[in-house]
C-alpha cells in the first residue's frame, strides 16, 4: 500500500500584506566544487555549497493529504476575511482534487476554546471554490472565546488523517493567533503524537496589529517549517514541498541547523548493526553506504546514527578501486570527488579500498582497510519521497 502523508498547517491570522522575509530557492542536487591540491598531492579540505541533494520541490506536483487547522477566536472573527482569502491564496499553489498521482486533498479543522470540528474532509469533492465556502462560513458556526485550544485541533487532526489514510503523504498546517496550554490539553506534546506519526507540521503565525508575536506557536513546527502571516504566497509553496519530502518507515532524515533554520535533504540514513565485511556490505534497492563529505553530515550521523553501534566503528561509502586511483564517495545520485575531509589517521596503504570511521577518544576518525579483513557494523543511505518521486514507505517508487 502506497503511504499517504498528511501535512497538517497551523495558519496564525493576519490582516498584514505579505512581505517577502525569506526567499527559498529551489536546489535539486550537488554544487560543484572547486580542487585545490596541495604541495604534498593531496587535495584540500573543499566542500559541496550543500550538505546534500535537495528534496525536488514543485508544489503543483505535491501529492499529500493535508489538514488545515484553523483557530476559531475573538481574536481571528475580526480579520476572518483577510484569513480565509489568505489560506485560499496559499492553497491556489497546489493542485486539489480527489484522484491523480500528484494532488493534494484538503481537510479544514477550525478549533475554538471548547472543541474542534471537521467544516471540509478529505473525502468532500475536492476544489478549491468549495473549500473557499467550507473557510467563509466556518466562522459563523463556531462558538468563539478570548483564546483557543491549539490541542483540539491537533488531536482531530491526528484522528481525521488516520481514519482516512491512503497513499498520499499526510501534514498538517496550523493557523493561529493565540497560543493556549491551560488545563490539560498541551499543544507541544499533541505536535509531538503527529510527528512521531512521520506527520510533518507547518505553522503559520499571526503578527497581531500591536507587534505582539507567539513564538510558542512556531515551536509547534517541524524544523524549518515555521512562517509568518507576513511571508508570501512561494514561501508556502515551498513549505508544502517540504511535506513530501519524508524518508521510508525507520529511516532518519538528514536535517542541518537549529529549529528556526533548519534544512532538510533528501538523504535518509539507516543503521545495520550485523558485523559486515566491508566488501559484501549491501544496502536495500540498490543504496549505498552513507557519505560524510562535509563536517555537518558527520556531527549528523555522530549525534543521530552512531549510538546503537557497538564496537566504536562502522563502514561509510568511501571507496577506490585499487591502490593508483583516487577515493570518491559512493551516492545513487553521482559519485562525489574525495576531497581530504575527514582526514585519513594514517595514509591508506595500497591494498586499502575502503574506507570506516573509527571512534578514537570520543572523536570519529577516518581509517581504510582491504574490506576483507575486519567486519563491522554499517550506515545505508536512501533517497526520501518528495514532490517528484511518489513512492511508498518501504521507498519504492511508483511514479
Amino acid at each position: 500500500m502506497l503511504f499517504r502523508r498528511y501535512l497538517v498547517f497551523l495558519f496564525l491570522s493576519s490582516v498584514a500584506c505579505f512581505s517577502t522575509t525569506t526567499d527559498y530557492d529551489d536546489y535539486d542536487g550537488y554544487s560543484t566544487t572547486e580542487s585545490v591540491t596541495s604541495s604534498d598531492g593531496f587535495s584540500t579540505t573543499v566542500f559541496p555549497i550543500a550538505d546534500g541533494p535537495s528534496c525536488e520541490n514543485i508544489p503543483k506536483k505535491s501529492w499529500l493529504d493535508l489538514a488545515v487547522v484553523v483557530e476559531c477566536s475573538h481574536v481571528t472573527l475580526t480579520q476572518w476575511t483577510a484569513i480565509y482569502t489568505n489560506i485560499l491564496s496559499y492553497l491556489s499553489r497546489l493542485t486539489i482534487a480527489d484522484t491523480g498521482d500528484h494532488t493534494t486533498r484538503v481537510s479544514i479543522i477550525t478549533y475554538n476554546h471548547e472543541n474542534a470540528t471537521v467544516v471540509y474532509s478529505f473525502t468532500d469533492p475536492q476544489n478549491l471554490n468549495r473549500i473557499h465556502i467550507a473557510l467563509k462560513n466556518a466562522i459563523s458556526t463556531t462558538k468563539l472565546g478570548e483564546s483557543a485550544k491549539i490541542f483540539k485541533g491537533f488531536r482531530l487532526a491526528k484522528d481525521e488523517i488516520d481514519r482516512l489514510k491512503g497513499f498520499r503523504i499526510p501534514g498538517v498546517v496550523l493557523y493561529a493567533a493565540t497560543y493556549d496550554d491551560s488545563g490539560d490539553g498541551n499543544p507541544l506534546l499533541a505536535s509531538q503524537e503527529l510527528k512521531m506519526d512521520m506527520v510533518k507540521i507547518v505553522t503559520i503565525s499571526f503578527e497581531a496589529s500591536n507587534g505582539v508575536a507567539t513564538p510558542q506557536i512556531s515551536a509547534l513546527a517541524s524544523p524549518g517549517l515555521a512562517l509568518t502571516s507576513r511571508d508570501p504566497v512561494k514561501n508556502f509553496g515551498w513549505a508544502v514541498g517540504q511535506l513530501n519530502c519524508i524518508c521510508p518507515a525507520g529511516w532518519t532524515q538528514l536535517v542541518i541547523g537549529s529549529q528556526a533554520d533548519a534544512k532538510t535533504y533528501s538523504d535518509c540514513f539507516f543503521t545495520y548493526t550485523a558485523q559486515v565485511l566491508p566488501a559484501f556490505t549491501n544496502c536495500p534497492q540498490d543504496n549505498n553506504l552513507a557519505t560524510v563529505y562535509t563536517p555537518n553530515r558527520l556531527d549528523f550521523l555522530r549525534r543521530n546514527m552512531s549510538y546503537s553501534i557497538e564496537g566504536g566503528a562502522f563502514s561509510v561509502g568511501l571507496v577506490r578501486t585499487d591502490g593508483d586511483s583516487p577515493w570518491y564517495w559512493q551516492t545513487y545520485i553521482e559519485n562525489i570527488t574525495y576531497t581530504n575531509y575527514p582526514e585519513f589517521v594514517a595514509p591508506p596503504a595500497a591494498t586499502d579500498a575502503y574506507g570506516y570511521l573509527q571512534l578514537v577518544n570520543g572523536d570519529w576518525k577516518l581509517f581504510s582497510d582491504d574490506g576483507m579483513t575486519n567486519s563491522r557494523p554499517y550506515i545505508c543511505q536512501t533517497r526520501s519521497c518528495d514532490t517528484n518521486y511518489v513512492c511508498d514507505m518501504q521507498g519504492n517508487k511508483h511514479y
